[in-house]
């Protein structure tokens, strides 16, 4: 019998989408535009998804964004599932990388079934690609929403109480800096755009064509 921890590849069974018809202890990865399995082949009719990973800081907007996001897309009758991270910021008592990778297998089977997904987090780009979730994932389009660090501090300033923030906290969160960026990314200055504009550039950005991997 199967536990939680057996596993060919070393990942805990419950951290990747494994083959049903070959042996449930070998993770799926991508194979070209299809999840296979890498032992028998099968390929299970599963498409490679592909995701949206935007990423910010506490304070840089991601749930008025993801808000806004959600009614364009129904508006626009756009294949678009937005999730948002704080949704589920309760389950981080479980470990933040339980908690990332959880994310990503769940934005997997949403981007299986056809549906763009957009998944907002807070923390770092390296965090996510050490998820071994994120294998499963044909390819991430990147974003960063940044913001000034003095409105991010009044944000920050202004959150209710029952998010749990204490002063000391909000006053180191607001002194980190932003994380290193790369040439794959699209950065949003959300002190600087308003929310319907960064929510139209996500969009885009999310149902953007696949590029032509030949």
């Amino acid at each position: 019998m199967l536990t939680p921890s057996d596993s060919d590849s070393g990942m805990p069974l419950m951290q990747r989408a494994v083959c049903g018809r070959c042996d449930p202890r070998t993770a799926l990865a991508v194979h070209g535009l299809l999840l296979a399995c890498p032992r028998c082949g099968d390929a299970l009719g599963a498409p490679a998804a592909s995701a949206c990973v935007v990423l910010g800081p506490s304070g840089s907007g991601k749930s008025a964004v993801a808000r806004r996001l959600r009614r364009l897309a129904a508006d626009e009758r756009a294949r678009v599932a937005v999730l948002d991270a704080d949704t589920l910021l309760h389950r981080l008592s479980a470990g933040a990388d339980a908690w990332l990778n959880d994310w990503l297998l769940l934005a997997a089977s949403i981007g299986a079934s056809g549906v763009a997904p957009v998944l907002l987090l807070p923390g770092d780009r390296r965090d996510v690609e050490a998820q071994p979730a994120r294998a499963q994932l044909a390819a991430v389009r990147w974003a960063v929403l940044a913001c000034a660090a003095p409105e991010r501090a009044a944000r920050l300033e202004a959150r209710p109480s029952w998010r749990g923030w204490e002063w000391q906290a909000r006053e180191e969160e607001a002194r980190r800096p932003p994380p290193p960026s790369g040439p794959d990314e699209t950065w949003i200055d959300t002190s600087a755009a308003d929310v319907d504009t960064v929510a139209r550039a996500l969009l885009a950005l999310a149902t953007a064509p696949e590029k032509d991997p030949g």
